[in-house]
């Protein structure tokens, strides 16, 4: 297809803008893939279902948590420790909760897990 993609390519952009109605979120995706296949195999994963995508906020507090719980947990840093380890501002406080939180569901899902490969 290499031949054909000086046509080709805005030919289906055009036609994708047609059944999408428009959908900017389909074509912004459909600009940042690597290539077509890569596409097709995203749409075959989501055909027909909305997809909801988290916030930039959520995916940085996640960041952060992450950060947070392996410095603290994994690597047994203080507070103070973490918080220069950990390159965004964030309260100790506010994630020892966050943490704590996540640590009840994780124990669930190792529970669930158990049962699972024990039969019970």
């Amino acid at each position: 297809m290499q031949d054909n993609d000086d046509w080709v390519m805005p030919l289906f952009n055009l036609i994708l803008t047609d059944t999408t109605h428009g959908n900017k979120d389909i074509l912004n995706l459909y600009k940042i893939m690597p290539d077509m296949e890569t596409f097709v195999k995203v749409l075959k994963l989501f055909s027909g279902r909305k997809v909801k995508f988290p916030t930039e906020q959520e995916i940085n507090d996640a960041m952060i948590l992450a950060l947070v719980y392996y410095f603290r947990y994994e690597k047994g840093l203080d507070w103070d420790e973490v918080k220069k380890q950990v390159p965004y501002e964030f309260n100790p406080t506010g994630y020892s909760a966050k943490i704590s939180g996540f640590n009840v569901q994780l124990k669930k899902k190792i529970n669930r897990l158990l049962e699972l490969y024990d039969g019970r």
